[in-house]
């Protein structure tokens, strides 16, 4: 099975349980996988309800999670500013709950954000880092649900 059909059964299966916590995480499962075959558009739906749940949770870890995937979406659009924006938020609100990424998701996540990096240069990307890691958690949350120009 791949992992989309992994990913949408154990969403079916967690949601008949009432799980939200971890259908959260399976919608940022099927957000990543969406991100990696180049489908934007279910990947933003996928991350944002994602990041919906998390935040009537207030799962802060969950939180970043998909901050962090809509990271990786942006990169994949060319949206390399907005991605060192969200990576940033994401990387903060990590540092305010004490819970930084495993290093192998700090790894996916430099992997991820390599475009951006190149393209932008190391100073612009330090400067859109830190824009993000100041920005207050609600407006990263709102700027993280914007949906690239032309698109529905």
């Amino acid at each position: 099975a791949t992992a989309r059909t992994y990913f949408t059964e154990a969403l079916a299966f967690h949601q008949q349980e009432a799980d939200l916590i971890e259908v959260t995480r399976t919608l940022t499962g099927l957000g990543l996988v969406a991100t990696g075959l180049g489908d934007g558009a279910a990947a933003h739906a996928h991350f944002a309800e994602g990041l919906g749940i998390a935040q009537r949770l207030d799962a802060k870890r969950a939180i970043a999670d998909c901050l962090d995937g809509l990271a990786a979406l942006a990169v994949l659009q060319g949206r390399y500013a907005h991605a060192l924006r969200l990576a940033g938020a994401a990387e903060a609100l990590e540092a305010a709950i004490d819970n930084p990424l495993p290093p192998a998701w700090q790894t996916r996540r430099a992997q991820a954000l390599a475009p951006a990096r190149r393209a932008l240069g190391d100073a612009a990307s330090a400067e859109m880092l830190l824009s993000g890691r100041i920005l207050p958690l609600p407006q990263a949350i709102a700027e993280a649900l914007e949906l690239p120009s032309g698109q529905p």
